[in-house]
């Protein structure tokens, strides 16, 4: 598409038509187009609204939104409009871009290529922060480095910085995003990306606010994600104490953070979970190996040994683990002989080459059954052992 024909489809897209009832989208697909509309934005000042989407026909969102006369009017006076499919050379582009997953998304865009908001959600309101972020870009940059941010800039700076980047910020952001925030912003959802995927350090105020007052987590479940900001923060925490063989950040999550794990039944396994993780972490199995027989004696339930094989068997590579999983499910038979123990047994002897001692375990696996599914099962594994 020549750079002529492009300016006369902006042209058009300019003139404020009141009878407009669609918004005016140009379909592109080859990635030189695309610079040459934003060649033309950046002269002109004004950002882009793209749609991207791997729908075959016109998004039901869009749809949606041409029914709404002010919102097409304002889109079409204040943005340059693109429609992108998925599987076209500009559609492959954004999707590595932007981190797009099949779906659509509706995005505001600036001249610089910087992406200000992205969301699947189509509506007035989107339209409106579009261009309320892409009037405020520059002194919102301009603030962060000057360290003047509002908390309301903030959330605008990280979010863009997410959109952009696919990460909410650096330690020292967080630092100084979070003792702004208060107490009442935990239950507003606009804060919850930020602190669920920011406030994750041990140290930092919500954690500290949250261990003198363990409460609130679960008077405020259906206001606040916990579990998610639980996950991010023991999995932030855990990867730094594998990285440093800190055992010292070990033994403060099961202090400081376990205690906060919002299923309070499952607060004990916690514990142990995490000084496992460790341990697997620094390839120390023996001490691993250990430290889930010493908890495997001290609750002394036959349901915990296939519990603590599963475990093992679905993180770890199997070579790494295939000893100790024989040891747990051999000491798990001995305990009690189950059809579970002996069939996952039997599997794992198979897996290991060794099909003489595997029949034994599928044999006592058919004799455990205690339903037809499971005498099925027995009797396909003993099948294929004899043949």
């Amino acid at each position: 598409m020549r750079l002529s024909l492009l300016a006369l489809i902006l042209i058009s897209l300019f003139s404020e038509d009141l009878n407009a009832k669609n918004i005016h989208y140009i379909t592109v697909s080859d990635v030189n187009v695309w610079e040459e509309i934003v060649l033309l934005c950046r002269e002109k000042k004004v950002p882009l609204f793209v749609t991207y989407t791997n729908e075959a026909k016109i998004p039901q969102s869009v749809k949606d939104i041409q029914n709404n006369t002010k919102a097409v009017k304002f889109a079409n006076k204040n943005y340059v409009s693109v429609f992108i499919n998925d599987y076209s050379q500009l559609g492959e582009t954004f999707k590595t871009l932007f981190q797009l997953s099949d779906d659509t998304y509706h995005m505001v865009i600036n001249p610089e290529e910087e992406l200000l908001l992205k969301q699947k959600k189509l509506d007035f309101e989107f339209f409106r922060e579009g261009i309320r972020r892409f009037e405020q870009f520059e002194t919102i940059m301009l603030s962060h480095y000057n360290r003047t941010l509002t908390k309301e800039e903030w959330l605008v700076y990280l979010d863009i910085k997410y959109n952009n980047f696919g990460y909410l910020g650096t330690i020292s952001e967080a630092n100084r995003f979070i003792p702004i925030l208060e107490e009442s912003d935990l239950g507003n959802p606009k804060y919850w990306p930020f602190v669920t995927k920011l406030c994750l350090e041990l140290n930092n105020p919500v954690l500290k606010t949250l261990r003198k007052n363990t409460s609130l987590v679960e008077h405020s479940q259906a206001k606040f994600p916990w579990l998610e900001f639980y996950i991010n923060t023991y999995n932030l925490n855990l990867s730094f104490a594998i990285d440093n063989k800190d055992t010292n950040r070990i033994n403060r999550m099961k202090e400081e953070l376990v205690p906060l794990y919002p299923d309070t039944a499952k607060r004990e396994h916690q514990k142990l979970l995490v000084q496992q993780q460790y341990l697997a972490g620094l390839d120390k199995w023996e001490s691993y190996k250990k430290l889930t027989f010493s908890h495997l004696k001290e609750n002394n339930k036959p349901d915990d040994f296939y519990t603590e094989f599963e475990k093992l068997y679905y993180s770890y590579p199997f070579n790494k683990v295939s000893d100790l999983l024989e040891e747990i499910l051999e000491a798990g038979i001995e305990e009690k002989s189950t059809y579970k123990l002996n069939y996952n047994m039997a599997e794992l002897l198979i897996a290991k080459g060794d099909k003489n001692r595997a029949w034994q375990y599928a044999n006592d696996a058919a004799k455990k059954a205690t339903n037809a599914k499971e005498e099925a099962r027995a009797a396909i594994l003993q099948q294929f052992l004899f043949y």
